[in-house]
């Protein structure tokens, strides 16, 4: 090319550098003030391989570096008014809270189980001595029943579902020394049978304590059979001290033999409302009798919070008939435990829905509650075995009940009836014995 040809060194690549120098100008969004985001992108023309990308900085507008305006989305974000940022927040809460709800309500309806009915029973042997073999007829021995409040009702407890505070025993400590201390008076009345309700196994209302565990501790010399009653879901109230999940149970312990044992399961609301009431059951234990006979003892545990008596009378109904039969196959009978039903008197009025007098009507044929046994200055002179959990204990103010007892069948004698006054010093009620021959 010859020298004519060539262009003067100021005008090589004139287009090009024209559009440099327009990269140049900085770009400015005139509808926000403020800090812009910069980026270097003067490294047009450059081999990207051998370009380093500069670290990205906040700083003002300045003369000589490009800068990248705030995308529509910023600028929204800026626009947007305090309240709707709150009111979106508030939302999303509320979204979320409606979630875990029903994600709790889901795992309380879904983990919902009965535990199996006509469930056989082991029968854990003593570990503190020998059991005798069989009962004889004309001799005398004794029964207690004593429902310890899984270690909770002391004095001063009151219980939420009774219109009270508290829903767990007061320490693991507390709970541990009132179950110790109920499995021991008893112990000391030396019964031949005894019979325990609410004795919880792993339950975050008495802190985990395996309170049948801790009774077989102290009643060392006996053999026994335990049924777990309710082994419910985690519920979540009261909110404050939710009372968790819960696996409690019924032990018979007997200085006689226990051959066989079964648990059945009584009738139980079939709606949605079921998840809320506790299952129920009853123990069946038998312990035999000279002359090929069994003494069939039954441990029980009735429904309390029932909306209407459907549910109770069915349970009766259930216990009754079984009942019957064993009477009818010629055996002696003893049922013993909390009835939740007023049992001092079959016609007296009760303003307590969930203390409603037994009906004697329901009692098979060759049956009596053993209460009734006795002359009416005999009942009258009882103290209530059970105590009102909906405020804590101050002797001689609060309302009281009858609920737990005995039912014998006709060739069960009975020779004496009591409630054992302890002052509801371990529980909200008090242990009932009774001293009986077979005949």
């Amino acid at each position: 090319m010859t020298d004519e040809n060539r262009q003067p060194a100021h005008h090589k690549g004139g287009k090009d550098a024209a559009k440099k120098k327009a990269s140049r100008e900085p770009l400015v969004n005139p509808y926000v003030s403020g800090t812009f985001r910069a980026v270097d992108v003067t490294t047009e023309g450059r081999d990207p391989r051998h370009v380093k990308p500069r670290a990205q900085e906040d700083r003002p507008v300045s003369e000589g570096t490009n800068y990248v305006s705030l995308s529509s989305h910023d600028i929204a974000a800026k626009k947007r008014k305090p309240w709707k940022t709150a009111l979106l927040a508030v939302g999303v809460i509320l979204l979320v809270a409606v979630f875990a709800v029903a994600c709790y309500a889901g795992y309380v309806v879904f983990s919902y189980h009965r535990v199996a009915d006509n469930l056989a029973l082991d029968i854990d042997a003593p570990t503190g001595g020998a059991v005798s073999q069989t009962l004889g007829t004309g001799s005398t021995y004794t029964i207690t029943t004593y429902n310890v409040g899984f270690g909770a009702y002391l004095p001063d407890f009151s219980f939420f579902m009774d219109g009270g505070e508290s829903s767990r025993a007061a320490s693991e400590a507390s709970c541990t020394q009132a179950v110790r201390d109920a499995a021991t008076y008893i112990l000391q009345q030396q019964p031949t049978i005894a019979l325990f309700q609410e004795l919880d196994i792993d339950a975050d209302r008495s802190y985990h304590v395996d309170e049948y565990r801790l009774a077989r501790s102290v009643m060392s010399a006996y053999c026994s059979d335990f049924a777990v009653n309710y082994d419910s879901a985690y519920l979540f109230y009261p909110l404050l001290e939710p009372i968790g999940a819960s696996k409690s149970g019924l032990a018979t312990f007997s200085s006689i033999q226990i051959t066989n044992a079964l648990r059945r399961s009584l009738p139980m609301q079939s709606d949605l409302s079921k998840v809320a009431e506790l299952d129920r059951c009853y123990t069946v234990s038998r312990i035999p009798v000279t002359g090929n006979k069994e003494l069939v003892v039954y441990n029980v545990h009735l429904i309390a919070y029932s909306k209407t008596g459907t549910i109770r009378q069915e349970q009766i109904d259930m216990l009754m008939s079984d009942i019957s039969d064993e009477i009818a196959a010629g055996n002696y009978v003893i049922c013993g435990g909390d009835f939740n039903s007023e049992l001092r008197d079959a016609n007296a009025p009760v303003d307590a829905s969930w203390a409603e007098p037994f009906p004697r009507s329901s009692l098979p044929a060759g049956a009596h509650m053993a209460i009734d046994l006795l002359s009416d200055g005999q009942r009258a002179a009882l103290s209530d075995s059970n105590r009102d959990a909906g405020v804590t204990w101050t002797s001689g103010d609060d309302e009281t009940f009858m609920l737990d007892g005995f039912i014998i069948s006709d060739n069960v004698q009975m020779a004496d009836y009591s409630v054992l006054d302890n002052g509801f010093s371990y529980s909200d009620h008090m242990p009932v014995r009774m001293t009986f021959s077979l005949k």
